[in-house]
């Protein structure tokens, strides 16, 4: 009702663009460096709940958010170890805004995205809090029913602030990313 949809259950997160995409719909056999280095090899896919909205816009627009367990060992963990508690659920929050233009042939898909949660890794002796920042873009042309040509990107900043769990001292480490692909498909 009223543009809103909700879902609960485990779900791949619609963080970005590529990764709510399942691999048999990725273009190329592995996932972009970015997304394997800061969200896990299988990405945001947690149990949660997520609610979204679409504007009712000339335009595409949806707005989301999501509230999930953590156990993304990347950059979320939620590990019990020693004298680090692990967080009672939700341990990670998502929110993004997904905009969408078609002028002619042509479509502009423009998102933000940011991830937020504990980094509570017993593997990596940290306590901490992480957030990751996201934009992407995706412009895709048809020439055809079947032939396209798609460029698609996407830049990540992942903060991470917190402590060594074994020293207690600082441990902060800013990181960015990115990918980029150009594809064209013919029929």
């Amino acid at each position: 009702p009223h543009n809103f949809k909700l879902k609960g259950g485990k779900f791949k997160s619609d963080f970005g663009y590529h990764n709510n995409k399942h691999q048999h719909a990725w273009d190329f056999a592995d996932a972009p460096l970015v997304y394997t280095n800061f969200l896990s090899a299988e990405g945001l896919n947690n149990i949660g709940l997520q609610l979204q909205w679409l504007a009712p816009t000339p335009w595409y627009m949806m707005a989301g958010l999501e509230l999930m367990q953590s156990g993304n060992g990347a950059s979320f963990a939620n590990d019990n170890f020693g004298d680090i508690e692990q967080n009672s659920a939700p341990a990670l929050s998502v929110a993004y805004l997904k905009n969408s233009i078609d002028i002619e042939e042509t479509t502009f898909l423009l998102g933000l995205s940011l991830a937020d949660g504990t980094m509570k890794s017993e593997d990596q002796n940290l306590n901490a809090r992480t957030s990751i920042y996201g934009a992407d873009l995706l412009v895709k042309s048809y020439f055809n029913s079947y032939s396209y040509l798609s460029w698609q990107s996407e830049l990540m900043l992942r903060d991470l602030r917190g402590e060594d769990a074994s020293t207690f001292e600082s441990a902060t480490n800013k990181t960015a990313g990115g990918y980029t692909q150009l594809l064209y498909a013919y029929d």
